[in-house]
């Protein structure tokens, strides 16, 4: 692994009690390296990543993201709004499919809302805000041309661009 990245992720793993909890290792698939990613974020409004499984974060990315005028969205969903944030700015990635980041599930966290049907427009609410502030921040287009997005899925290896076909198939159709 000699390529740079900003931030580190893995597989997410649901657990209801420690005893179902398995070993964090789970195959023994190669890393992904996810290049600059901001147009196929943008185009989408879905991040590259897992919630919940940021592994590492580099301090130069941390600060690209701090301070946030949001602190109300760091409270519960800090992890995600990290893993976001990092695809709107274009931040390089690793994502390791090999590893799984136990999440337990229980009352009180916000696990259960994700099965709600509520759950896509409470995450809207909260992302948008998000978007428009980093895209301004950062002088990025809300609305990426299909140049820049092509030219951003051309620098991705072939299993990269099939892994983000298989998480956006949307990826190429207009909205």
């Amino acid at each position: 692994m000699t390529k740079p990245w900003d931030i580190g992720f893995s597989t997410l793993c649901n657990f209801i009690d420690s005893n179902q909890l398995q070993t964090a290792k789970a195959g023994n698939q190669m890393p992904l390296f996810l290049c600059k990613s901001s147009a196929i974020t943008r185009k989408n409004l879905a991040w590259l990543g897992t919630s919940t499984s940021g592994i590492s974060i580099s301090g130069k990315l941390l600060r690209a993201i701090l301070p946030c005028n949001f602190e109300d969205h760091f409270v519960t969903r800090a992890d995600d709004v990290l893993v976001y944030i990092s695809s709107v700015i274009g931040a390089q990635k690793i994502f390791f499919p090999s590893i799984q980041v136990g999440w337990r599930e229980h009352g009180h966290n916000n696990t259960s809302s994700y099965q709600n049907e509520n759950w896509q427009q409470r995450a809207e609410n909260v992302l948008k805000p998000l978007f428009y502030f980093y895209c301004k921040k950062y002088s990025l287009p809300r609305n990426p041309t299909i140049f820049e997005v092509l030219e951003e899925f051309r620098c991705l290896g072939q299993a990269e661009q099939k892994y983000i076909l298989n998480v956006m198939p949307n990826l190429f159709i207009r909205k």
